[in-house]
This record gives C-alpha cells, sequence and structure tokens, in this order.
C-alpha cells in the first residue's frame, strides 16, 4: 500500500511539473521537431520527394497485381479493390512522368 502511495504521489507531482511549464495551448520544444538534422534537411529535397513517390508509385502497381491475380482465379473484390483497379492508368502515367523526371 505505501508502494502504491508513493508511486501515485510521484506520478501527481510530474503530472504538475510538466503543465506548469507548457501550456496547453503552445506546444513543448519536443513536440515541435523531433526529426534528426540530416532528415530536415532532405524532406524538402524535390529529388528525394520524387523517389518517395515512384517507391509509393511501385507498391501499389504491385498492389495492383496481386488483385488481378486473385480476380482472375474467381475470387470476389471488395469496393477498395476496384477502386484500386480503376486507378491503374492514373498510376502508370504517373509512373512515366516520374521516370522521365529522374532521367532529367
Amino acid at each position: 500500500k505505501r508502494r502504491q502511495q508513493r508511486a501515485r504521489k510521484k506520478a501527481e507531482k510530474v503530472a504538475a511539473e510538466t503543465s506548469s511549464k507548457s501550456s496547453p495551448h503552445s506546444p513543448s520544444k519536443e513536440a515541435k521537431d523531433n526529426t534528426p538534422p540530416a532528415k530536415r534537411e532532405t524532406a524538402d529535397d524535390p529529388a528525394t520527394a520524387a523517389k518517395k513517390r515512384l517507391r509509393a508509385v511501385n507498391k501499389k502497381l504491385r498492389q495492383i497485381e496481386a488483385i488481378k491475380k486473385k480476380q482472375s482465379e474467381g475470387l470476389e473484390l471488395d469496393d477498395g479493390q476496384k477502386a484500386k483497379l480503376a486507378g491503374e492508368g492514373t498510376l502508370l502515367a504517373e509512373l512515366e512522368k516520374l521516370k522521365i523526371h529522374a532521367q532529367s
């Protein structure tokens, strides 16, 4: 019982200290930007953003291929899968643009 009381008092003390240091309307310094400096520099880099988008588009196209395989096996597709299949043309066009951008 005593341990529980000490733990409770300690938790209340910590909570009181943290609430008095920062107001609820202003974010704390830790919440502002925890990303390492190296990652912060590349986050705004257009080449890095294009590479990320290229990976994302390729992943979606792989998912579409898996959906097509399921469809050819006769499985029923849900609405989300049908929507992905419908967006294949857009993804292929974007893939071409990204490849052209990567080459230049």
